[in-house]
């Protein structure tokens, strides 16, 4: 009886070592599944940083879930609950529609112990394993001093009008604005008019723009701020529609349009920001495979490269779009 229980024991654990090696196996030889979330594919900026991650993904046997944003919250937090509870990905990258509003998809990723990366915006709460951004106070330091040049050339002093359009719900464009208003707090004669739209697209913007340049009559305005993509299309679309050319643009982020616009003699863009867009994707696909395996973060908030682009500057920027277009043609 003795000897039956014994051997009864030892294909019990033969069994259950087996099962164990079998599941290790198992979980060694699954495929990463990663999930990233945009505010909006609309712009060239948030294409190339999809791309960037796309092109690591595919090279890298990795299966990546997306979700547009469609600058809408509400679509954003639904196609996160999807990546968590039905695609069971392994890790999230994060770029907020809403900086408050995104919170409780950051818990949710938190308590499901998915890592959370987020890019370029970021989240007011949860657990976020980094932060991947260009010092967006220093872009609108850039900003504000290109600002200070084109007073002076237009006034003589740096004196004057000058519109902002930004954001408050979202991190990266209270910082851009914060950085743009540091700057200009040392010319007491400037002053500084702000403005925000109800909801942060193209056509919304669009119409505030127009709006203001109705509100301001011809001469009153030396310069607009457009402090994000979506804020400087606006612009550059209602002063392209109405043709005044009274004022000047200044923005942050690159697009096709905006390069046009600095070569055309009709556009009033003088200059705009430039992020890296490609290097925000690919530091944070790094990290969140740094999270998923367990190494602590190095730092918690990572910053990339800034480039000025002005009517000088633009022939040169645009050999570094295509360049940066060619390397990730396939993955757009």
């Amino acid at each position: 009886m003795m000897k039956k229980i014994g051997m009864f024991i030892l294909v019990v654990l033969l069994v259950s070592t087996f099962s164990l090696s079998a599941q290790g196996a198992k979980e060694e030889s699954d495929t990463l599944r990663l999930g990233i979330s945009l505010m909006t594919y609309e712009h060239e900026f948030m294409q190339d940083m999809l791309a960037a991650v796309k092109k690591y993904a595919a090279e890298n046997n990795i299966e990546l879930f997306d979700v547009d944003g469609r600058n809408d919250v509400s679509v954003q937090l639904s196609g996160i609950e999807d990546m968590l509870n039905s695609k069971n990905i392994d890790g999230l990258l994060l770029n907020p529609v809403d900086t408050d509003a995104i919170a409780p998809a950051v818990l949710d990723a938190n308590d499901a112990g998915v890592p959370v990366v987020t890019m370029d915006v970021g989240s007011s709460k949860g657990d976020v394993y980094a932060h991947v951004a260009s010092n967006n106070i220093e872009i609108g330091k850039l900003a504000g001093n290109y600002a200070v040049d084109l007073l002076k050339e237009r006034n003589g002093n740096v004196e004057g009008k000058i519109v902002i359009f930004g954001f408050s719900k979202i991190t990266s464009m209270r910082d851009r604005v914060a950085g743009f208003k540091e700057v200009l707090a040392d010319y007491p004669a400037v002053e500084l008019i702000e403005r925000e739209p109800i909801k942060l697209s193209v056509d919304d913007t669009l119409k505030l723009a127009e709006d203001t340049f109705t509100t301001y009559s011809n001469g009153e305005i030396d310069i607009y701020y457009g402090s994000n993509a979506t804020t400087l299309a606006g612009l550059v679309a209602a002063q392209g529609n109405s043709g005044r050319t009274d004022f000047q643009l200044v923005g942050v982020d690159d697009d096709p349009a905006f390069i046009k616009a600095l070569q055309s003699a009709d556009s009033t863009l003088e200059a705009f920001v430039a992020q890296t867009p490609t290097d925000i994707g690919e530091t944070a696909v790094n990290l969140i495979i740094d999270a998923i395996n367990g190494k602590e973060a190095d730092k918690k908030v990572v910053a990339t490269t800034i480039t000025l682009v002005t009517r000088d500057s633009v022939k040169d920027y645009m050999k570094v779009v295509e360049e940066r277009a060619e390397l990730l043609k396939a993955y757009r």
